[in-house]
């Protein structure tokens, strides 16, 4: 039996007043890795996969023309943590790339347009 039927196998589903009551199983330490970061940021469970339902459905639900496969295969495409990750994430990152001038100059040269280009939107509201 593949994967995808043994994870719809162990899920049930349950439609109450609107309401989907899902049951499955998952891997208990993740499963209590995660109740304790949800715990930390004050989150729980129900609206994180909320959450993660609607942000994997922007990005996914029509295959999100944006970002096609054959852009990831290219001499061009670099891959940088994404926006809103922990600053350590990014730390780690520009530690990585500050030793590579090509990469670091066109990180910075990349970073300086955003900024600009979000800063003239700004002024313009």
């Amino acid at each position: 039996m593949s994967s995808p039927q043994k994870e719809r196998k162990n899920e049930s589903f349950l439609n109450n007043n609107n309401k989907t009551v899902i049951s499955s199983r998952v891997n208990p330490e993740n499963y209590d890795k995660l109740r304790l970061v949800l715990l930390r940021e004050r989150n729980t469970f129900q609206s994180w996969l909320n959450e993660q339902m609607t942000t994997y459905l922007k990005v996914h639900g029509d295959g999100n023309p944006n970002f096609t496969l054959d852009q990831f295969d290219t001499e061009t495409f670099q891959a940088c943590p994404a926006f809103y990750r922990p600053l350590e994430v990014w730390s780690e990152y520009l530690k990585g790339i500050v030793q590579d001038d090509k990469r670091w100059n066109e990180f910075d040269s990349q970073l300086n347009s955003l900024l600009a280009r979000a800063n003239k939107i700004y002024k313009q509201s």
